[in-house]
Formats: C-alpha cells, sequence, structure tokens
C-alpha cells in the first residue's frame, strides 16, 4: 500500500484519506475514485490518472471544462468500464 501512494503522490493523482484518489489537473481536481475491499485500488488510480491525461489534452486543444464532464464519461463506456462514472 505505501508504494502505491508514494508512486501516485509523484505523477498526476494524489490520495485522498477517505480512501480516493483525485487527479491533480484543477479542471478535475474535485473528483475522486474511490476504492474498497470490493473494488481494485489500482483501478481507481488508473481511472484517476486518465481522467487528469484528459483534462490536460483537452485544455491543450481548446476544449473547455464543461465538454471534459461529458468526454470522459464516454471514453470510459467506450472502453467498457464498469465505473460508476460511466452512468
Amino acid at each position: 500500500m505505501q508504494k502505491i501512494i508514494e508512486e501516485v503522490n509523484y505523477g498526476n493523482v494524489r490520495f485522498v484519506p477517505t480512501n480516493c484518489y483525485s487527479p491533480n489537473h484543477y479542471w478535475v481536481k474535485n473528483w475522486v475514485f474511490p476504492f474498497d475491499e470490493n473494488t481494485d485500488e489500482m483501478l481507481a488510480i488508473k481511472e484517476a490518472n486518465l481522467a487528469d491525461a484528459v483534462s490536460r489534452v483537452a485544455e491543450a486543444n481548446g476544449m473547455n471544462n464543461n465538454e471534459v464532464h461529458q468526454l470522459f464519461p464516454a471514453i470510459l463506456r467506450m472502453l467498457k468500464s464498469k465505473s460508476d462514472w460511466t452512468k
């Protein structure tokens, strides 16, 4: 567990003490990806990293944060994710 937290804090994702991970990009920094004993912690990390990357690329290409809020769930649905974010 400690190794995962150290790696994540170095990247574009931060650990939230309520067993969640959150992206660092300012458009999506309030999004949380929770995990518990029934859900995979690495999946939460990967989804938070994806949200961070999508928001950075979208900003660089002239999109706004409202478009990212619609785009991210669509991307997860295309990837056939079973995350709560796909709803």
